[in-house]
């Protein structure tokens, strides 16, 4: 399995069968290119730093787009082929699994003139299996001691974790989330994009030291193999 960056929290996973692409976030058709044999889409929840590009990249690569029932159902009306999940819910795909679980956010997308906010499901994560390891990506969220099940449920190889702050959880209760995890390999996300959500990588890489867990701050197009 290898774990590929593509800037803010969009993550491809490649394996032997399956490439999947999770929250896309291209604002610009150039990149784009490079993305032409996607076959799942995953989006873990509506807002615009998570799904921008999705209809075009759905329709370029003809990848079924993955997510809570209400998303899917919205992007389907606009001509995306789908495979919606409930939280809890596995898609068994052989060699992949992906599973939906929980996660603590909020999930919509806006509307101008007159301005209006239109609720599209929980938001979610995902438990990838590919290639005999299992990844969690945990989307947009804040810690739950809920994720403590994923380590006896799920056995997890890494975990994916939003670190930034302000909108998710921050460096802090993402180390306590790598814990409950039982993890020794993170891959920040969702940090550095905007002000707001600046961090300095050290300060996260010597919290997870300090248990003898290793953080992979991944630059767009680099990857990490488990």
């Amino acid at each position: 399995m290898k774990i590929i960056a593509h800037g803010h929290s969009c993550i491809e996973i490649r394996g032997r069968e399956h490439r999947l692409l999770i929250d896309p976030f291209f604002t610009e058709a150039q990149q784009l290119q490079g993305l032409v044999d996607i076959d799942y889409i995953l989006l873990t929840h509506a807002h615009g730093d998570h799904t921008a590009g999705v209809l075009e990249l759905a329709m370029q690569t003809k990848a079924k787009v993955i997510g809570i029932y209400e998303l899917t159902a919205h992007l389907n009306h606009l001509g995306v082929e789908v495979e919606p999940l409930g939280i809890g819910g596995t898609l068994d795909l052989g060699e992949t699994k992906i599973t939906m679980v929980p996660a603590v956010h909020s999930s919509s997308i806006f509307h101008d003139e007159p301005f209006s906010v239109e609720y599209m499901g929980a938001a979610v994560g995902f438990i990838v299996e590919m290639d005999g390891k299992r990844v969690y990506h945990a989307g947009d969220t804040a810690i739950f001691s809920d994720m403590k099940l994923w380590a006896s449920l799920y056995p997890l190889d890494a975990a994916i974790l939003p670190i930034g702050g302000v909108y998710t959880m921050d460096m802090r209760q993402a180390a306590m989330a790598a814990e409950l995890l039982q993890v020794d390999q993170v891959v920040p996300i969702h940090y550095n994009t905007f002000p707001a959500i600046e961090i300095e990588p050290k300060k996260f890489e010597d919290l997870l030291k300090k248990d003898e867990r290793k953080a992979w701050f991944l630059g767009i197009g680099e990857a990490f193999v488990l």
